[in-house]
């Protein structure tokens, strides 16, 4: 009896260790084992990608001050496109930094571009008005020579093709001689008015040019006093 039980007991003790039990002829695992067994590990997360576009904006960034600006147009488009696919990525793409400069060195030429047209049309303004300055005395001179040979300035209805064309309406010249060839235009392609007497002086005569917007009595006329 003793060897029996002893035998039974050394067999229980065999399959709770092994992991399984008997019972009634069937074979389970043992509750202590399956306590034991480690659930499996979840999946490491993926390391974050570099965009690809955004590098390639970055690039296109800087081959942009090469190519008058084209490849900044290309920067512009895939930086934006770059930058919302990276913010929407739940961290999987990295790269923002990239896209942001991409999209900076994109908009640049054309910021550039914006002051340099500015500035040159600035400029461009200030050598027109320089050049009616010009015209104003070249025109005063001619006004001069024209009262010493006739005895007086033309009148307002001669105007300034009375140094052009000898007048054939009152007051005549005394002695008349081709000063010049033809009439200048203002800077803006218009013809400058003449006045004698002028507005500030019996005894001078004005010219003015109706300026940039070509339209006479506005605030941008260039008028000149002739001594």
């Amino acid at each position: 009896m003793v060897s029996i039980e002893s035998d039974e007991e050394s067999f229980l003790t065999k399959a709770k260790v092994g992991g399984f039990m008997e019972n009634e002829g069937e074979t389970t695992p043992c509750p202590a084992h399956q306590m034991s067994v480690e659930e499996p590990l979840a999946p490491e997360r993926q390391a974050a990608k570099t965009s690809h576009l955004a590098v390639g904006s970055l690039i296109c960034g800087v081959l942009g001050f090469f190519t008058a600006g084209l490849a900044s147009v290309v920067a512009i488009v895939i930086g934006h496109i770059s930058f919302s696919k990276i913010r929407k990525s739940a961290g999987t793409q990295k790269g923002l930094g990239y896209a942001i400069a991409g999209l900076v060195l994109g908009y640049v030429p054309f910021v550039a571009g914006i002051l340099v047209v500015c500035v040159l049309k600035n400029q461009a303004g200030v050598a027109k008005d320089y050049q009616s300055d010009i015209d104003a005395k070249s025109y005063q001179n001619a006004l001069a020579v024209y009262k010493l040979n006739a005895g007086n300035y033309p009148s307002t209805g001669q105007g300034l093709k009375a140094l052009v064309e000898k007048p054939t309406v009152v007051p005549f010249p005394k002695r008349w001689i081709q000063i010049i060839t033809r009439e200048y235009l203002d800077p803006w392609g218009n013809a400058y008015r003449y006045k004698f007497p002028s507005r500030e002086s019996p005894e001078k005569p004005e010219i003015s040019s109706n300026g940039p917007d070509g339209k006479s009595g506005t605030a941008d006329d260039l008028i000149y006093q002739l001594d």
